[in-house]
């Protein structure tokens, strides 16, 4: 009984410690659909994103990460030459846990959550008279939820199909609430090391 306990023991710490050493890189390009709406205007935004993500596997079944993504930015003209521009940017950078499900050796799917601190930027611009720009700029913290899948095309190298998707709830500079959703679908290629 006691030797199948210490070999359970050492069993499931040498596993502990083989995966705790090992870290990956993800490198994410994508697809994001984003929309700002209060109660005078709906700004719906397709842009490319681009991400980073680093992070440390703590089994086969979890991991911890780190994040950075640019959402990109879009713009759209209102009322022809003599009208105006609007902009909308934003990105993240975020901290999560990641929990893993491996299917086979080399594919698994993925659940991600965690908490991400995100930046957001509306700009309008008048066409025919430039030097009048307003701009409005909130940050914040949210939660950002998303899935995934991987397939291990070698020891080293991966790679995935991303979704996430985060809710920030901007303020404008009189207080009133812009609902912001953003949903990013993207490619994503892994290095662990």
């Amino acid at each position: 009984m006691n030797t199948k306990f210490l070999a359970l023991c050492l069993l499931t710490a040498s596993s502990i410690s083989f995966a705790s050493d090992k870290y990956y890189g993800e490198f994410s390009f994508g697809k994001t659909n984003q929309t700002s709406e209060s109660s005078s205007n709906r700004f719906p935004v397709d842009s490319q994103s681009l991400g980073i993500v680093v992070g440390m596997n703590l089994n086969q079944y979890f991991a911890v990460e780190g994040s950075y993504v640019d959402y990109g930015k879009d713009d759209r003209v209102i009322g022809g030459s003599s009208g105006f521009v609007e902009s909308l940017q934003s990105e993240s950078l975020g901290v999560g846990i990641k929990a893993i499900l491996p299917v086979t050796d080399q594919f698994s799917i993925y659940a991600r959550s965690g908490i991400a601190q995100w930046s957001w930027t509306y700009k309008v611009k008048d066409l025919e008279f430039p030097e009048m720009t307003a701009s409005i700029k909130d940050s914040g913290s949210s939660w950002y939820q998303g899935v995934g899948l991987k397939l291990e095309v070698s020891d080293d190298i991966g790679v995935g199909l991303n979704y996430t998707n985060l809710s920030p709830d901007v303020r404008d500079e009189v207080g009133g609430v812009i609902n912001h959703e953003i949903e990013n679908i993207s490619l994503a290629i892994s290095i662990s090391f």
